[in-house]
């Protein structure tokens, strides 16, 4: 302002000059740090790129932006930052790169400037599971720190289902060998009185660190002792089988001296004997003889795969008896017999001398389970009849009959 007086003393003229000086054009930074790691290169105003490498365990960071001119204004990430304070908490990309925008705009409102900042955060290492939840029960509670684990499972339990869960949340997970999410449930099938394997690793983010979780999960093994089926070579069971009946009997004929059997369990780990023979299931056992007339028990006894679980079935084998009622020779003392002696032939005669006054007869049967008399006398078959006595001029008919095994077929022959 400029102000005149006039020689009068009172007369006054007054002049303005308005002097407007330009905003500041200043938008660089003076200085820039971290609440963690460094930058690289080092901060220089007019560098506008730097890079910075965290550990993983920096999930966070804050910069602390300084103004070069007081009058500068700070945008971290579209966020206001006052100069020389701290933004707040910007969240880092684990195992990746995360791009934090500084923006600094002049005094004149006009003039901006772009500082870019990349920080890559390592990747994660945690390989653990924080949880491994299963229908069944593991032998001991589960731990972080425990890789190896135990299960058992009843008989009738043919899967079990187990839910891995991974501590971090960017590491990954295979169940033996097949990729799982992680709190997604997956099935083991287990083995019958055996055991089977469940192998849970857990790969961390940075694809090298591993750990392994193993449950061994043993299935209890088969109590099933009954058999599917009982086949014979010869003849028919009786009663017809039936898994829960236990005893049978089975008739033969006389002609079978010998009889198989195939039997089938029910469960195919089963054990089988046939007269304490093993056998395998749906093969014929070997050849069993029975005696003629005679009645042999055959066991058949199934073990359980638990080995301990035991059935007994028991088949009564009776062999028809012999229908042999034949002699097998036949002779009489002081001549001979007419004609010569055949087993088909019943009727004989025989001429003896007057000076022979007694004959005895000798037999033996054709079966040795046939028994035979002379003139109502037992006589045992290879052996003689007491002496008879003979009549001068008189005949005398000697009489033998043969009773077969089976007691009621005979055969008479007559001297």
């Amino acid at each position: 302002t400029v102000v005149v007086t006039a020689q009068d003393g009172s007369t006054t003229k007054t002049y303005t000059v308005k002097v407007l000086r330009a905003k500041s054009s200043n938008a660089l930074l003076s200085g820039f740090a971290l609440s963690a790691g460094t930058l690289a290169p080092a901060f220089g105003g007019t560098t506008t790129s730097y890079t910075s490498s965290m550990a993983n365990s920096v999930a966070s960071v804050k910069v602390t932006p300084t103004t070069g001119h007081a009058g500068a204004t700070i945008k971290v990430g579209n966020v206001g930052v006052t100069s020389g304070e701290e933004s707040g908490d910007i969240e880092l990309t684990e195992g990746g790169q995360t791009t934090i925008s500084v923006v600094v705009t002049a005094q004149d409102e006009t003039t901006t400037k772009t500082y870019q900042l990349v920080v890559s955060r390592a990747a994660s290492a945690d390989a653990t599971l924080s949880g491994l939840a299963t229908t069944g029960t593991l032998g001991s509670t589960f731990s972080v720190s425990s890789l190896s684990y135990t299960m058992s499972v009843a008989n009738g339990v043919t899967s079990v289902g187990f839910t891995p869960a991974s501590a971090s949340s960017v590491a990954t997970i295979t169940a033996n060998g097949a990729s799982v999410s992680s709190g997604t449930a997956w099935s083991l099938t287990t083995t019958e009185g055996a055991t089977a394997t469940a192998t849970f690793v857990v790969l961390a983010q940075d694809g090298v660190t591993t750990k392994t979780y193993t449950v061994a999960v043993t299935r209890a093994a088969s109590s099933v002792s009954t058999l599917g089926g009982l086949v014979t070579s010869a003849g028919v069971l009786s009663p017809s089988f039936v898994a829960g009946t236990l005893s049978y009997s089975l008739a033969i004929a006389n002609g079978v001296a010998s009889v198989r059997f195939t039997p089938t369990s029910t469960h195919g780990s089963a054990a089988l004997t046939v007269d304490a023979v093993a056998v395998p299931s749906g093969q014929a056992s070997g050849l069993l003889a029975v005696a003629e007339g005679a009645t042999r028990t055959v066991p058949v006894v199934v073990t359980a795969q638990d080995g301990e679980t035991k059935t007994t079935y028991n088949v009564a084998v009776t062999r028809a008896s012999s229908t042999n009622a034949l002699l097998g020779s036949l002779s009489a003392s002081g001549g001979s017999l007419s004609p010569v002696f055949n087993a088909n032939t019943v009727a004989y005669t025989m001429a003896v001398a007057n000076s022979v006054s007694s004959t005895t007869v000798g037999i033996s049967t054709a079966h040795g389970g046939a028994a035979c008399t002379v003139d109502g006398t037992t006589v045992a078959s290879g052996q003689s009849a007491d002496e008879m006595a003979l009549v001068a001029g008189v005949e005398k008919t000697v009489t033998v009959v043969v009773t077969a095994q089976d007691g009621s077929t005979t055969k008479t022959y007559t001297v």
